[in-house]
């Protein structure tokens, strides 16, 4: 048998030894890497502009951290001119 013949055995063997089931769920795969997001959504409760981004692309976040800065300034008069038209604590009593 030549060393090519052997060298091939040898990897077909060690190819159906990684294959053997070891008692775990034949579902889950376990496997090591870097995982790399291309493009991830993100969807605020309101909309506006953006006036801050304080981070930049490859920047890691943990949860809580700030993605952007919305300008608030719509939602700041639409709630005092709803605060203006609510009836007071004096209008109540009457």
């Amino acid at each position: 048998m030549s060393k090519i013949h052997r060298a091939l055995w040898v990897v077909a063997l060690l190819v159906m030894g990684g294959c053997h089931k070891n008692g775990t769920d034949a579902n889950i795969a376990r496997v090591s890497g870097q995982v790399e997001a291309v493009e991830v959504q993100v969807a605020p409760d309101v909309g506006g502009r953006i006036v801050e981004l304080p981070i930049n692309e490859g920047d890691r976040l943990k949860q809580g951290d700030l993605v952007a800065r919305l300008d608030t300034r719509d939602i700041d008069l639409a709630l005092r001119r709803a605060q203006a038209d609510r009836p007071g604590p004096a209008s109540l009593e009457q």
